[in-house]
C-alpha cells in the first residue's frame, strides 16, 4: 500500500514539475501535427499515461505481426495492403530505420529483406525504459525466425504520442495518435 501511494505521489510530482504552457494552432489541415508545448505528462492523468503505454506495446506487436504477414504473403494486392498498414503505424515512413541482424534497414529495405528470407517475428518482455515529452522508449526481445537461423535480439524502440488535427463535419478536433519511431539494437545487453 505504501509503495502504491509513493508511486502515485511520485507520478503527481513529476506531472506537476513538467507543467508548461499549452499553445495550440488552429485552422490546420487534416492530419497535420499540432505545434505545441504540450507534453504527455502535462496533458494526461497517470492512468491515461499507463493506458497509452499499453497501447504502445500493442503497436510494436502489430508492427512485427504485419512484417511476418508480409513475409508470407504471395498475393501482390495483399502485400500492398500490409505495407500500407505498416506505414500507418510509423511516425515518419520516409526516414524510418530498423536494426536487424547487425544491419540498419529503411522501410523498403526491411520489407525486401523479410520477404527474401521468409522471416517470422515474435515480441516478448516489453518494458518501458523512459517517458519523454512526446514519446516512450521501450525495450523488448525480438525473436526472428528465418529458413537460415533463429535469433533473439534486444531492441529499443521509440513510440510517439502526438496531437494531430482531425476534421469531423464542421468541427476541428485535436486527436492524440501513437506512432512508431526508429528501433535499434540494445548493445548494452
Amino acid at each position: 500500500m505504501k509503495k502504491t501511494a509513493l508511486l502515485i505521489l511520485l507520478a503527481f510530482v513529476t506531472i506537476v514539475q513538467s507543467q508548461v504552457g499549452i499553445k495550440i494552432e488552429s485552422q490546420l489541415p487534416e492530419g497535420q501535427l499540432v505545434e505545441t508545448s504540450i507534453t504527455i505528462r502535462n496533458q494526461f492523468s497517470f492512468d491515461n499515461i499507463i493506458a497509452y503505454q499499453t497501447k504502445c506495446e500493442y503497436k510494436i506487436v502489430d508492427f512485427y505481426e504485419y512484417l511476418s504477414q508480409y513475409s508470407a504473403a504471395t498475393d501482390e494486392e495483399l502485400q500492398l495492403q500490409i505495407e500500407q498498414n505498416i506505414t500507418q503505424l510509423l511516425e515518419n515512413p520516409e526516414i524510418f530505420s530498423i536494426q536487424l541482424e547487425d544491419k540498419t534497414y529503411t522501410l523498403s529495405e526491411v520489407l525486401q529483406h523479410v520477404k527474401a528470407k521468409n522471416m517470422k517475428f515474435s515480441v516478448k518482455n516489453i518494458t518501458t525504459q523512459s517517458l519523454q515529452n512526446q514519446f516512450w522508449e521501450l525495450q523488448y526481445e525480438l525473436n526472428i525466425v528465418s529458413a537460415e537461423k533463429t535469433t533473439t535480439e534486444n531492441i529499443i524502440q521509440n513510440v510517439f504520442l502526438k496531437p494531430t488535427v482531425k476534421h469531423y463535419a464542421m468541427e476541428e478536433k485535436i486527436v492524440w495518435e501513437l506512432s512508431l519511431g526508429n528501433s535499434t539494437k540494445n548493445i548494452q545487453n
